[in-house]
Parts: structure tokens; sequence; C-alpha cells
């Protein structure tokens, strides 16, 4: 008889390691799905980070930290970015002409596309070189942005077409 009730006994115990064996991977599971799930959140965050820079969007200043703290590279691009825009939108409201602010349009653009060109040259590793040319493309579309914004504001229309003698 004792060895049926220890038999009994040890069958429970082996029972009861299985169930906590059972929890502790349903746990295991549930765990690795929290983190599948944080980073699918992580991922499409920045995907629609990435898809207001392709947009030439200003950032929200909560986006700008959250680049800041997953992707310092990109964060400080993003403030190089906004820093031309800003600058790029007081040059546009110092032009006499719509003629002027054309030429400085284009002359910018002229100048991204060179921009891209060189580093297609220099190619330095092909990431390096697609992350370059994609930085140009965001400073391409923030000018763009902040061209459309000028003419939205009617500022560009205010302005005669050429210089008065």
């Amino acid at each position: 008889m004792q060895f049926q009730s220890g038999t009994i006994q040890r069958q429970t115990q082996v029972m009861q390691l299985k169930r906590q064996w059972a929890i502790q991977g349903k746990q295991l599971e549930d765990h690795s799905l929290m983190e599948q799930m944080a980073k699918a959140r992580q991922e499409q965050r920045m995907s629609s980070i990435y898809n207001l820079l392709y947009a030439g969007k200003r950032l929200t200043p909560s986006e700008k930290e959250y680049l800041r703290g997953h992707d310092p590279a990109l964060y400080q691009k993003t403030v190089m970015i906004e820093n031309e825009r800003d600058s790029f939108k007081r040059e546009l409201r110092k032009c006499k002409t719509k003629d002027e602010a054309d030429r400085l349009r284009y002359t910018k653009y002229l100048m991204l596309a060179g921009e891209v060109t060189s580093v297609s040259i220099i190619s330095l590793s092909a990431g390096a070189t697609q992350i370059e040319t994609e930085y140009v493309g965001f400073r391409a579309a923030a000018l763009r942005e902040t061209f459309l914004e000028f003419v939205a504001e009617g500022v560009y229309f205010k302005l005669p077409t050429k210089k008065k003698p």
C-alpha cells in the first residue's frame, strides 16, 4: 500500500509541476506577445514619423521627443531640417518679387539635387548613401511644404511679378 500511495503522491507532484510549467510557459508566451506588440507599436510610430518627413510636414513636440529617445541621429537631422525650413521662410519673406521667390526656390532645389549627385558619386556605402539621399529628400519636401505655406498665406500673390525700374 505504501508503494501505491507514494506513486499517487508522486503523480500528484508531477501533475502540479506540469501545471506550474504550463502556467509559466503561458506567462512567457504572454510576455513574448507583449514584446512583439510593443515592437509593432514602435515600428508603427517610426513609420508614421517617416511618412510625415517624406511629406515635408512638421513634427509635433511629442514626435520629436520620441525620436530623441529612439533615433537620436534622425532627431538631429529633423532639427537641422526645421532650422533650414525657418531660414528659407525668412529668405522668402525678404523677396521683393515673385521672380525672386521662384529663383530662390529653384536655387534651393538645385542645391539639393547637387547634394544627391555628390552623395551618389562619393557612395560611402550603400546604406550610408540611402540614408543621406533620404535626408535630402526630407529636406526637399520640407522646402516644398514651406513654399506652399508661403503661397497659401497670400504673400506670394501680393508680390509683383517683376521689379519695377
